[in-house]
């Protein structure tokens, strides 16, 4: 059987009836409809594999390898011993924080930064905490640094966030990137150099 064209490309054979345009296209025109137009509705079948390609199109855009870095990318890597070290001093100190707080916080800004939209709801919670402190550290980090692109933070906040959930993925334990902050700022004492996980 010969298929038809797709609605959008033209070029490939449609596969898909899209429920938002009302026409048959293509997996690829699917998944960049939502990608670029942010528009898929809930009723689609195909929603979820869209969600997926335009995930893997974000990761695609934010994948380094450390050697490929330039200098002043690999220079934010100086930030993170920074962040770690005042989340570390922040989390000792209340037994209730959890991993995912960081991993929220961490969330909130890269999408802050990726949309530039810096006047959000300020959390006055435990996510809010973490986010002040990090984006306190940027801000701090930037000030001492000229030509530092939203882009270039975006890239260290996506590295760093990976780092971590990739840590959390060898250690199963509750809490154990928080663990880990704690451990290391006990064992950072006067000449002992406090050691990041992704360094």
């Amino acid at each position: 059987m010969i298929l038809s064209k797709c609605a959008i490309c033209k070029k490939k054979n449609w596969k898909r009836l899209c429920p938002a345009r009302n026409e048959k296209i293509c997996p690829n025109c699917c998944g960049q409809q939502l990608a670029k137009e942010n528009f898929c509705l809930d009723s689609c079948s195909y929603k979820e594999s869209s969600i997926k390609f335009k995930q893997q199109k974000e990761d695609k855009k934010y994948t380094f390898d450390y050697d490929t870095l330039n200098e002043t990318q690999k220079n934010f890597f100086t930030l993170i011993i920074a962040l770690e070290k005042n989340i570390g001093n922040k989390v000792g100190q209340d037994p209730f924080y959890e991993d995912q707080h960081i991993d929220k916080a961490l969330e909130r800004i890269i999408q802050q930064y990726k949309n530039s939209s810096f006047g959000e709801e300020v959390l006055l919670n435990r996510v809010g905490v973490i986010e002040s402190i990090i984006k306190q550290e940027i801000s701090a980090f930037t000030l001492e640094r000229k030509n530092i692109s939203n882009e270039s933070i975006i890239q260290f906040l996506i590295i760093y966030q990976r780092s971590i959930r990739e840590f959390l993925q060898k250690d199963k334990k509750n809490n154990s990137y928080i663990q880990h902050l704690i451990q290391t700022g006990k064992g950072a004492q006067e000449e002992k150099k406090q050691t990041s996980l992704i360094l």
